[in-house]
């Protein structure tokens, strides 16, 4: 279950505890009888309309940092399915018990954040530069794009892997340095059961 950051929570505290105080305020000085409207009420209405569009601020600001932490937690169950795919189809099991695990795996990833984390991988690997891009090994193996092709692979799911390296075949060519050395080090798993 998740839960909203201290941090998110407390913006949006304040800014509620602010804005009923700026309204009680307001309705308090509404119900007396004004008799001479002068520069202190002035200065008094628009103390009251800065402080409310502070408050506002504030709860706003709470509440899109909830949900910043809220996709960041979407993004990190992401992980933890593939990666937990990954491990079991990685074991001595049945093609049927692999296919199974794949199936379920897709079944619990969420697909809209999933696109977004995988877009935001390629962004930034077009924006790494030089040699290190290529030969960063560690990049590949925390990759949710190749966490995903091994899943597959090691399923011999080679439709699913066929697919998913035609839909991103760019990003794994230039990870690997080209088309030839990905195809070499990435040729389909033979079962025999």
């Amino acid at each position: 279950m998740w839960i909203p950051s201290l941090n998110a929570i407390g913006l949006i505290v304040i800014g509620i505890g602010t804005l009923l105080t700026v309204l009680f305020k307001k309705r308090k000085t509404d119900t007396t009888e004004v008799t001479v409207l002068g520069e202190k009420n002035r200065m008094q209405l628009s103390r009251s309309r800065v402080t409310l569009l502070f408050a506002s601020a504030l709860i706003a600001a709470g509440s899109i940092l909830s949900y910043f932490e809220y996709q960041k937690e979407i993004e990190l169950g992401n992980t933890g399915i593939i990666d937990k795919a990954l491990v079991m189809v990685s074991g001595n099991y049945t093609n049927d018990f692999k296919r199974r695990v794949v199936e379920n795996m897709e079944r619990d990833l969420n697909l809209a954040v999933l696109n977004k984390q995988i877009e935001r991988e390629i962004a930034q690997a077009e924006n790494t530069s030089g040699i290190s891009a290529v030969i960063d090994a560690d990049s590949r193996e925390s990759s949710i794009l190749f966490m995903l092709l091994r899943t597959y692979d090691l399923s011999g799911s080679k439709n699913k892997r066929e697919a998913l390296i035609s839909e991103y075949s760019q990003y794994y060519y230039d990870s690997y340095g080209g088309e030839k050395l990905f195809r070499d080090a990435h040729r389909p798993v033979v079962h025999f059961e």
